[in-house]
């Protein structure tokens, strides 16, 4: 009897609709400089950074798997910088301005390295 329990349990959960939720990030790539002229640089780092996924939908830029420590800024085609944020180690979500449009270059800094990436909103 709880042999049949078990198999029309299994049965009846095998039945039931999967819930999957689609998410519509956009990723950014990445490309990695080392800032040798840069404040507290002391040359080639010994082993290199490891550098995040880093994602967006709409203006909330998600960032995944370990990083550092950044300064994360947002320059338009003029290079003028119109956002800039600190990002810590911990951070995995950064709500960017709702009133930006446009083709902007993402920058995320360190004393010793920066990564570049473009993102449209």
């Amino acid at each position: 009897m709880k042999t049949l329990k078990l198999l029309f349990m299994i049965c009846t959960l095998c039945t039931l609709p999967a819930v999957t939720y689609a998410e519509n990030f956009t990723n950014i790539d990445l490309t990695l400089y080392f800032d040798y002229n840069g404040s507290g640089s002391t040359g080639i780092l010994k082993s290199p950074p490891t550098v995040p996924t880093v994602s967006y939908d709409g203006n909330t830029l998600h960032i995944d798997g370990t990083h550092d420590e950044y300064r994360l800024s947002l320059s338009d085609s003029n290079g003028v910088i119109v956002f800039e944020t600190y990002v810590g180690a911990n951070t995995s979500v950064v709500y960017l301005p709702t009133t930006l449009s446009g083709t902007y270059e993402l920058r995320l800094s360190t004393n010793s390295y920066y990564l570049v990436g473009y993102i449209i909103m």
